[in-house]
């Protein structure tokens, strides 16, 4: 497969492949779309990737890899959607990534990354998703997120966040979910005014993109089945994976038209 030079899309998700992640993948000077997850890969993310100059996605969730981010992903200009969620990642969240004029989604969640949000993720303009969940994330939520006037899904669950709740959070409207789980405490004023659609209309015009190419925002609940038990938290940890993956499917097969939002629970 290494001689595949014009290969730009490799989709090998949803197997059960295993061993390391084969250094050869960076001999592929094509490749823009890398999608691995949820296989049974483990070791650390090659650093022959660096190589793939035209990456724009990377998906490697749902694996076992480890060690750190890489620092090198935040010289992928390209790159719009990278997501490394439910794996053994430690360390810190790279401050390169701010250089990633396109990303759009980031999903980290399901690590064991340590360390404060990188206040300068506010100046990413096309951030529509960030997902840091069950990490060991600490320190305040940055205030330059307000910047981030397109964010669509917020979800800090399951980290040690501390600090006031940012009041601002309530002037983005469109954020889903945001520190729930975490120890941040405070109130998000909400200002809520009865509007009819024909005021919106009228003060926006005609719906642009018609209804059928427009984003669609569905639910999703993932219920741990268990015996009465507090469940181990490996299983919500594989539960809130599924959820977030399922999410992510959609957002990228629809190009960010489906935002299906993942709220796992658990019933006994």
């Amino acid at each position: 497969m290494r001689n595949l030079g014009r290969l730009e899309r490799l989709n090998l998700d949803d197997n059960a492949l295993t061993g390391s992640l084969g250094g050869w993948l960076g001999d592929l000077p094509n490749l823009q779309d890398l999608l691995l997850a949820r296989n049974g890969f483990t070791g650390p993310i090659p650093a022959s990737l660096r190589n793939l100059r035209r990456l724009a996605m990377l998906n490697l969730g749902g694996n076992g890899v480890s060690g750190g981010v890489p620092t090198w992903l935040g010289d992928r200009s390209n790159l719009w959607f990278l997501a490394l969620a439910d794996n053994d990642l430690t360390g810190t969240i790279p401050d390169p990534l701010r250089d990633l004029d396109r990303l759009a989604v980031l999903n980290l969640g399901g690590n064991e990354l340590t360390g404060s949000i990188p206040a300068r993720l506010g100046n990413l303009s096309q951030f529509r998703w960030l997902s840091l969940w069950g990490n060991e994330v600490t320190g305040t939520v940055p205030a330059a997120l307000r910047n981030l006037d397109r964010l669509e899904l917020l979800n800090l669950n399951g980290n040690k966040l501390t600090g006031a709740l940012p009041t601002w959070l309530g002037d983005l409207a469109q954020i889903l979910r945001v520190a729930e789980g975490t120890e941040a405490r405070g109130t998000v004023r909400v200002t809520k005014a009865p509007v009819r659609i024909e005021d919106v209309i009228a003060a926006m015009g005609p719906r642009a993109p018609a209804a059928d190419e427009s984003r669609k925002e569905f639910r999703l609940g993932v219920y741990l089945l268990h015996d009465g038990l507090t469940p181990r938290p490996d299983l919500l940890r594989r539960a809130r994976g599924i959820s977030a993956a399922v999410a992510e499917y959609f957002f990228r097969a629809t190009g960010g038209r489906m935002l299906v939002v993942p709220n796992p629970s658990s019933t006994p």
